[in-house]
């Protein structure tokens, strides 16, 4: 990501992950849940100069 004139510029992104997917069953089991949260704190660890986030899609209407 970079910041120019205030506005942001994406470098990379990539698609679903394996804890995208799962997320989706976290409120159904606790276990799920937890086994997600460790996934994300690896991931964040193993990358600390990478901002993770989850933009949504909006569709632009006239």
């Amino acid at each position: 990501m970079e910041i120019a004139n205030d506005v942001v510029q994406l470098v990379s992104f990539s698609g679903s992950t394996a804890n995208a997917l799962a997320g989706r069953f976290t409120l159904a089991d606790e276990a799920i849940h937890a086994h997600c949260v460790g996934i994300a704190e690896q991931e964040q660890n193993a990358n600390p100069s990478v901002l993770f986030l989850i933009l949504p899609i909006c569709r632009r209407t006239k």
